[in-house]
Protein backbone atom coordinates (compact mmCIF):
# COMPACT_ATOMS: atom_id res chain seq x y z
CA UNK A 1 0.00 0.00 0.00
CA UNK A 2 3.11 2.03 0.45
CA UNK A 3 2.27 3.32 -3.70
CA UNK A 4 -1.14 4.82 -2.29
CA UNK A 5 0.79 7.36 -0.33
CA UNK A 6 3.30 7.99 -2.91
CA UNK A 7 1.78 10.82 -5.02
CA UNK A 8 1.55 10.42 -9.01
CA UNK A 9 2.90 13.74 -9.53
CA UNK A 10 4.86 16.46 -7.10
CA UNK A 11 7.06 19.40 -7.71
CA UNK A 12 8.23 20.41 -5.24
CA UNK A 13 9.64 24.13 -4.72
CA UNK A 14 10.48 24.00 -8.53
CA UNK A 15 11.74 26.98 -10.98
CA UNK A 16 12.57 27.68 -14.59
CA UNK A 17 15.33 30.77 -15.72
CA UNK A 18 15.91 30.85 -18.99
CA UNK A 19 19.03 32.73 -20.31
CA UNK A 20 18.48 35.11 -23.55
CA UNK A 21 20.89 37.82 -24.66
CA UNK A 22 23.03 36.86 -21.35
CA UNK A 23 20.27 38.21 -19.35
CA UNK A 24 18.52 35.14 -16.95
CA UNK A 25 14.57 35.33 -17.48
CA UNK A 26 12.56 33.73 -14.45
CA UNK A 27 9.84 31.84 -16.11
CA UNK A 28 8.95 29.93 -12.99
CA UNK A 29 9.80 30.34 -9.22
CA UNK A 30 9.00 28.62 -6.00
CA UNK A 31 5.92 26.47 -7.64
CA UNK A 32 4.61 23.83 -5.36
CA UNK A 33 1.84 20.57 -6.86
CA UNK A 34 0.93 17.46 -5.80
CA UNK A 35 -1.08 15.20 -7.46
CA UNK A 36 -2.65 12.01 -5.96
CA UNK A 37 -4.04 9.16 -7.26
CA UNK A 38 -7.93 9.59 -8.58
CA UNK A 39 -7.35 13.55 -8.63
CA UNK A 40 -8.15 16.01 -11.52
CA UNK A 41 -6.98 19.28 -11.66
CA UNK A 42 -6.54 22.42 -13.74
CA UNK A 43 -3.73 25.10 -13.85
CA UNK A 44 -5.46 28.54 -14.28
CA UNK A 45 -3.49 31.99 -14.47
CA UNK A 46 -2.75 34.62 -16.59
CA UNK A 47 -0.89 34.44 -19.85
CA UNK A 48 2.61 34.05 -19.01
CA UNK A 49 2.56 32.81 -15.55
CA UNK A 50 4.43 29.40 -15.84
CA UNK A 51 1.74 27.23 -16.65
CA UNK A 52 2.67 26.08 -19.73
CA UNK A 53 6.36 25.68 -18.39
CA UNK A 54 4.82 23.65 -15.53
CA UNK A 55 3.45 21.48 -17.59
CA UNK A 56 6.39 21.03 -19.82
CA UNK A 57 9.02 20.08 -16.98
CA UNK A 58 5.73 17.52 -15.84
CA UNK A 59 5.74 16.16 -19.30
CA UNK A 60 9.86 15.88 -19.13
CA UNK A 61 10.20 17.91 -22.01
CA UNK A 62 12.55 20.60 -19.85
CA UNK A 63 14.31 20.49 -16.82
CA UNK A 64 13.73 22.52 -14.07
CA UNK A 65 16.25 24.69 -12.59
CA UNK A 66 15.42 24.65 -9.23
CA UNK A 67 13.60 22.30 -6.62
CA UNK A 68 12.29 18.40 -7.09
CA UNK A 69 10.03 17.10 -10.24
CA UNK A 70 9.16 13.60 -9.46
CA UNK A 71 6.85 10.95 -10.33
CA UNK A 72 5.79 8.13 -8.41
CA UNK A 73 8.59 9.18 -5.78
CA UNK A 74 11.07 9.03 -9.03
CA UNK A 75 13.13 11.75 -10.56
CA UNK A 76 11.29 12.85 -14.09
CA UNK A 77 14.69 12.83 -16.63
CA UNK A 78 13.23 13.33 -19.58
CA UNK A 79 9.74 12.47 -21.83
CA UNK A 80 8.09 8.78 -21.27
CA UNK A 81 5.39 6.59 -21.80
CA UNK A 82 3.87 7.18 -18.47
CA UNK A 83 2.74 10.97 -19.20
CA UNK A 84 1.31 12.60 -22.16
CA UNK A 85 0.93 15.78 -23.19
CA UNK A 86 -1.68 17.84 -25.89
CA UNK A 87 0.46 20.64 -27.11
CA UNK A 88 -1.03 23.77 -27.82
CA UNK A 89 0.94 24.81 -31.47
CA UNK A 90 2.13 21.38 -32.83
CA UNK A 91 2.47 17.91 -32.27
CA UNK A 92 5.72 16.61 -33.04
CA UNK A 93 8.97 16.80 -31.03
CA UNK A 94 11.39 19.59 -32.70
CA UNK A 95 14.48 17.80 -32.34
CA UNK A 96 13.40 14.13 -33.38
CA UNK A 97 13.50 12.95 -37.27
CA UNK A 98 10.42 12.42 -39.29
CA UNK A 99 11.28 8.65 -38.54
CA UNK A 100 11.29 9.38 -35.12
CA UNK A 101 8.48 10.93 -34.43
CA UNK A 102 6.18 8.08 -36.03
CA UNK A 103 8.23 5.82 -33.71
CA UNK A 104 8.08 7.79 -30.88
CA UNK A 105 4.81 5.89 -29.19
CA UNK A 106 5.15 2.34 -30.28
CA UNK A 107 9.05 2.40 -29.44
CA UNK A 108 8.03 3.77 -26.12
CA UNK A 109 5.52 1.06 -25.23
CA UNK A 110 8.33 -1.49 -27.23
CA UNK A 111 5.81 -2.87 -29.70
CA UNK A 112 7.61 -2.03 -32.80
CA UNK A 113 10.16 -3.61 -35.15
CA UNK A 114 11.41 -2.65 -38.42
CA UNK A 115 10.89 -3.15 -41.48
CA UNK A 116 12.84 -1.84 -44.77
CA UNK A 117 11.34 0.62 -47.48
CA UNK A 118 13.99 1.24 -49.81
CA UNK A 119 17.28 2.47 -48.46
CA UNK A 120 15.20 4.05 -45.68
CA UNK A 121 13.94 1.65 -42.44
CA UNK A 122 10.50 2.45 -40.83
CA UNK A 123 9.12 1.58 -37.49
CA UNK A 124 6.00 -0.63 -37.74
CA UNK A 125 4.02 -2.39 -35.30
CA UNK A 126 4.71 -5.95 -34.19
CA UNK A 127 0.71 -6.60 -33.00
CA UNK A 128 -0.90 -8.66 -34.74
CA UNK A 129 -4.35 -7.93 -33.16
CA UNK A 130 -5.70 -5.27 -31.08
CA UNK A 131 -8.00 -4.72 -28.31
CA UNK A 132 -11.36 -4.06 -28.98
CA UNK A 133 -12.73 -0.62 -28.95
Amino acid sequence: MAEATIPILEMKNVGKTYSQNGRAIEALRGANLRVKKGEFICLIGASGCGKSTLLRMAAGFEAATQGDNLMWGVPISGPGPSRGMVFQDYGLFPWLNVRDNIGFGPKSRSIISSISLGCKTLPTSTRTSFPAA
